[in-house]
């Protein structure tokens, strides 16, 4: 969601998107598009990243504003983890807790029963738990910036590592300065270390997977 897979060119990811996240917000009536645009102004202007700005974006013809709106907020909770501001990502944690506590409640006393509340404290709690670990990839060409990391310090991948050191020896030549290059052990190491990261997200997702179908 964060790397807004919802905006994607193709437009089988684009399906796949709303097959997997249709249900994680609720329902809403054309009535409602007006206050949840002023929310999203309320949000850009409430919720900062820690530097520069991130990119405004229009309604989805699927979500309206919802994605937006959390993609946002996703968006500055990992700026802040990736440049050391872990006191300041977890305020902004502990903000998306209440909102998620009080968003479209009937009445105060109500439980958060709802499957699509639920299904969002759920993540905002298991991001919470992993906080330390959030990392946006250095490749400026990087179109999954967003990932949790697990060895890695810079990149997402080994081809983004690879990538940023293309576009560093490009920079290098221009400005005549004299470039470097990756040793073929060096490339291994980094291909192994790729592999490895890889089995255990598949280890982890297939666990995740058991977890979750034991509660339902």
């Amino acid at each position: 969601m964060v790397n807004a897979l919802d905006r994607s060119s193709d437009p089988q990811k684009r399906r796949e998107f709303a097959s997997r996240y249709r249900r994680w917000f609720p329902e809403r009536g054309t009535a409602d598009e007006s206050w949840y645009a002023e929310y999203y102004r309320t949000v850009r202007l409430w919720w900062r990243p820690e530097s520069g700005d991130l990119p405004q974006e229009e309604p989805d013809p699927e979500f309206g504003f919802e994605v937006a709106i959390l993609r946002h907020k996703l968006m500055v909770i990992w700026s802040f983890v990736n440049s050391g501001a872990i006191s300041d990502a977890e305020k902004f944690i502990e903000r998306a807790n209440v909102w998620l506590d009080r968003y479209h409640r009937r009445r105060p006393s109500d439980d958060p029963d709802e499957e699509w509340r639920c299904k969002l404290m759920t993540a905002i709690n298991y991001l919470e738990r992993i906080l330390q670990l959030l990392k946006i990839c250095e490749n400026p060409e990087c179109q999954i910036r967003y990932f949790i990391r697990e060895k890695q310090k810079k990149y997402c991948s080994t081809d983004c590592a690879l990538r940023a050191q293309e576009l560093r020896r490009r920079q290098w030549v221009e400005q005549g300065l004299p470039g470097r290059e990756l040793t073929p052990e060096g490339r291994q190491r980094i291909s192994q270390a790729a592999t490895e990261r890889w089995v255990k997200y598949r280890e982890a997702k297939k666990q995740s997977s058991k977890e979750q179908h034991k509660k339902n």
